[in-house]
């Protein structure tokens, strides 16, 4: 055998084992999870109506999926053009590292995988637009919900002198993340102040230069698209299997979204953080608590957790995907 080959053969097997760690502790976190750990959740009896929203909450899940597929894309345009199928494999392969890192922060290592490796660190760059984007949105939706509550007294725990700092808090927040991304060369100048790892990284967060203002107003609108569909589906969840009404469901999960945002959560805890806080603002709307808590674990299995086993079967095959589909293109300077 040739020995060049064979030092590549044997460099690859940490990379190989790295995919396979990734997705086998995926599969045993799910396996772990869904099969009861804490305790087996029965749902509810459901009729024809309630199964009809069922099955729309499932459909929602390719249009969730596929408006963030396409939103990445149209952002990672500006460094390597990849077809739409790419897009979506690497949008579901982040989803794979995302679901065993905090608050999903990992998302955007496992998508810029699929990419050709010199232009991962620009590629990194230009993904954290989208995820401001999905930030600002679920901040001040929630924020927008909050008043809601306050003002209608649909949520008690909306009153009280805690709540206006953190209202206060949460609108400036959303209003600092947005300036910030609708002028990414403030993200560079940030870097530019950064002494390690430097040059590189200044370089890569170059990138940034060629998303016009066009592609950032399309990455706010896809993501608003995308909260919309994602808020839709737990709230006929909601209704389906805890008889709650639309306009309660609604604002609580809107909060809900801001909640799990904010609050630093690992896989394990973010769907008890989502059921609490919806078990609190719901309060005397709930009559039937554990509909409340099938509804919140069926979200996070339709929507992360499905998705995230076919994610790790893509990581598994990123490198024969990346070497057949991915064709680059030059960054401006």
């Amino acid at each position: 055998m040739n020995m060049g080959v064979l030092h590549r053969s044997i460099g690859s097997w940490p990379l190989r084992i790295a995919r396979w760690s990734v997705f086998v502790a995926a599969c045993v976190y799910l396996y772990h999870h869904l099969a009861g750990a804490q305790g087996t959740l029965l749902l509810p009896r459901v009729g024809r109506t309630e199964l009809v929203c069922i099955l729309a909450a499932f459909l929602g899940v390719a249009l969730n999926w596929g408006l963030e597929a396409w939103k990445w894309r149209r952002l990672i345009a500006a460094v390597v053009h990849v077809p739409f199928i790419v897009a979506l494999r690497a949008t579901l392969a982040g989803t794979t590292i995302g679901l065993i890192t905090p608050n999903r922060t990992g998302e955007f290592i496992g998508r810029v995988a699929l990419l050709p490796v010199g232009y991962r660190a620009k590629a990194s760059f230009v993904t954290m637009l989208g995820s401001a984007a999905q930030f600002v949105v679920t901040i001040l939706m929630g924020g927008s919900a909050m008043v809601l509550f306050h003002w209608t007294g649909t949520g008690r725990p909306c009153d009280g002198l805690w709540w206006y700092p953190l209202l206060v808090g949460t609108f400036v927040l959303g209003t600092v993340t947005l300036a910030v991304l609708m002028r990414p060369s403030m993200i560079i100048a940030l870097v530019a102040l950064v002494p390690f790892p430097g040059h590189r990284a200044l370089l890569a967060a170059r990138a940034l230069r060629a998303v016009d203002r066009r592609t950032i107003l399309a990455t706010l609108a896809s993501s608003i698209a995308r909260y919309i569909v994602f808020a839709v589906q737990f709230t006929l969840l909601l209704h389906a299997l805890a008889g709650v009404a639309w306009g309660p469901a609604l604002l609580t999960v809107a909060v809900i979204f801001l909640c799990t945002t904010l609050i630093p959560t690992a896989v394990l805890t973010e769907i008890g953080v989502r059921g609490s806080v919806a078990m609190a603002l719901l309060g005397p709307n709930v009559s039937d608590p554990a509909g409340v808590a099938a509804a919140t674990l069926l979200l996070w299995t339709m929507n992360l957790a499905l998705p995230a086993l076919v994610g790790g079967v893509v990581l598994l095959l990123e490198r024969s995907i990346a070497r057949r589909s991915v064709s680059p293109s030059c960054v401006p300077a």
